[in-house]
């Protein structure tokens, strides 16, 4: 939100970057915005190249271990074609190379007798972002799971809580949503006045401070027999997520050797699961 509320307006705080009389690759697909990026890069007397994510296929995306975008890829195949590097070899360079800190890895685990899959995908930004990054998990989930959206929110993030609110109700196609963090109250509100249904949210933020045994009890609840996708949004520290995180990533090592796990609350270190946020409560007293 600090570079801006539309897309129009990121994309013209981006452009800031673009180097004068260099060169501009962006896998960008939608044409108001290329366009708008591509006039910027003209001004700044600088090259605009547009990498196709049409050059990559759907298998070329199953080699990555973790979440990948055929934009992302595209602009690597793009500066690869500037130095003559085959389609091929630079993907399998791609493959091999160590992913950023920030990437997706989806995690599968066991929980009350639910399977869980958990992508946290915390840095997405917009509208079209969230449901992209969505769209993209549809090869780590059985067809017939039940799709849970949490909506983590921050104190200091107010302006990006209500947008959330409003995307999650009107765009995301999401069974149930869980509201962690500040601003449950209006966040429900504004969801169901944006048409959804107040039986679908789940409030287990600030309002509730619940310990890890609480949510994941409330969350497999939910499945009704069914796989569970559970997908994480908007911010990353709150202490409700931060349970669920250090919950995961006490898994991952594991997971890494024996792939799904079955966990359950004597699996998880002492720590991770009597771990409560003090600051929880002085926030909630101070609201």
């Amino acid at each position: 939100d600090v570079m801006g509320e539309t897309l129009e307006e990121i994309a013209d705080s981006l452009s800031n970057t673009i180097p004068r009389h260099g060169i501009l690759i962006t896998g960008e697909d939608r044409p108001e915005l290329r366009a708008r990026l591509e006039a910027n890069t003209r001004k700044r007397n600088s090259e605009f190249i547009h990498a196709d994510p049409a050059w990559v296929t759907d298998d070329d995306l199953a080699r990555f271990n973790y979440l990948s975008f055929k934009e992302n890829l595209a602009i690597g195949l793009a500066v690869a074609q500037m130095f003559n590097i085959p389609h091929e070899v630079a993907l399998r360079g791609m493959v091999k190379a160590l992913p950023d800190i920030g990437v997706v890895f989806v995690q599968r685990t066991v929980v009350n007798d639910v399977e869980l899959v958990w992508a946290p995908l915390f840095a997405v930004n917009d509208r079209e972002s969230a449901i992209m990054g969505i769209n993209a998990l549809a090869p780590y989930y059985d067809a017939r799971a039940l799709k849970i959206g949490v909506l983590n929110n921050r104190y200091d993030r107010a302006v990006r809580a209500t947008q959330f609110a409003e995307i999650a109700a009107r765009d995301l196609e999401l069974d149930y949503f869980i509201t962690f963090g500040a601003y449950e109250e209006q966040v429900t509100a504004l969801m169901v006045a944006n048409g959804c249904p107040a039986a679908r949210i789940v409030n287990l933020g600030f309002s509730v401070n619940p310990t890890l045994e609480t949510i994941l009890n409330t969350i497999t609840g939910l499945a009704d027999g069914r796989q569970i996708l559970l997908i994480g949004m908007v911010n990353i520290h709150t202490p409700q997520a931060e349970l669920l995180m250090d919950f995961f990533s006490h898994l991952k090592a594991e997971q890494r050797v024996l792939g799904t796990l079955t966990a359950d609350l004597g699996h998880v270190p002492e720590s991770v699961q009597r771990h409560r946020y003090q600051i929880s409560h002085l926030l909630q007293r101070a609201g």
